[in-house]
């Protein structure tokens, strides 16, 4: 028997209704996603049709809009269909983790764990975790128990190379990052990360050329194209560092670090009317960065 079950303007077809099928859709409405959302969730897991299925394929596509809020509720009801899946529990971990309740995302990825040990991606994620709360040695252990199943897991090996550089332990960040480049020649943030470790060890020149490789295969970087502006700067190549930071600003304007190095590349320069401009910017966006280029500039 075929029955049709309605859910807002929503038509949802059912192999039979039964009190479990009821609950689901109770649960559907609490989570407020919208039909097309609903309709392209059961097309994608046809022809399963497990409630704990269908919420977590919801909970999917949430995340992917990054609706973080509604993709936690849907995973969350998702545990409950399926209280052994330990995709499920991954996908609360990580709807938690982006909404910062880092408790609940820590308990959801060592339930993950418990039902399935050996996953690597679980492990980085838990790792993630312990990093946004600075507890690093926790990260630290878990990035590597990701590697120990895993060597070549190239996203566990960066951040654990940031843990150790978080650490104040540059040296073993460093022979993790080129670990990292050695399997990804190109990997770009793995040569940002290089360079601020020989940027705060004052070895400028090898961050520079880490950043020009990085900018090399991805010039629109920004992070590592500010970086390279600041190194300009200490080099007193103020039209190169001022070209770096327009370039960020073209398709960053609200980025307050470029903007400021910008300022200073003008007032290095005596540019003071364009020192200035970059001043009045930063008045409204940035008080921080205003203030110490104010200092700069003086009265």
């Amino acid at each position: 028997m075929t029955c049709v079950l309605f859910l807002g303007a929503l038509i949802l077809l059912c192999a039979s209704c039964s009190p479990a099928t009821s609950d689901c859709l109770d649960t559907l409405s609490e989570i407020g996603s919208s039909p097309e959302i609903v309709a392209a969730s059961r097309a994608s897991v046809f022809p399963d049709t497990s409630c704990g299925g269908l919420l977590f394929s919801i909970g999917t596509a949430e995340y992917a809009q990054a609706s973080f809020t509604a993709a936690r509720k849907a995973f969350e009801a998702a545990t409950v269909f399926w209280p052994d899946s330990s995709k499920a529990w991954n996908g609360l971990g990580l709807a938690n983790y982006r909404i910062r309740d880092y408790s609940a995302a820590e308990r959801a990825f060592k339930r993950s764990l418990r039902l399935a040990p050996r996953q690597i991606d679980v492990y980085s994620n838990l790792g993630l975790v312990f990093l946004a709360q600075a507890r690093y040695i926790d990260a630290t252990a878990a990035f590597i128990a990701a590697l120990g199943i895993n060597p070549g897991y190239t996203e566990a090996r960066f951040n654990l190379a940031y843990t150790y550089d978080l650490q104040g332990r540059p040296d073993l960040a460093e022979g993790e990052y080129y670990r990292v480049l050695r399997d990804h020649p190109d990997h770009p943030t793995a040569r940002y990360g290089l360079a601020v470790l020989f940027r705060k060890a004052e070895r400028f020149g090898e961050a520079l050329a880490q950043l020009d490789s990085a900018l090399a295969t991805h010039p629109d970087y920004a992070d590592a194209r500010v970086e390279r502006g600041f190194l300009f700067l200490r080099r007193n190549e103020y039209s190169r560092a001022a070209g770096d930071f327009r370039r960020v600003l073209d398709s960053y304007p609200g980025n307050t670090q470029a903007r400021y190095g910008l300022g200073l590349a003008y007032a290095f320069q005596r540019q003071w009317v364009a020192a200035h401009a970059q001043y009045e910017s930063l008045a409204v966006a940035d008080t921080t960065y205003a203030r110490r280029l104010r200092r700069v500039l003086g009265n």
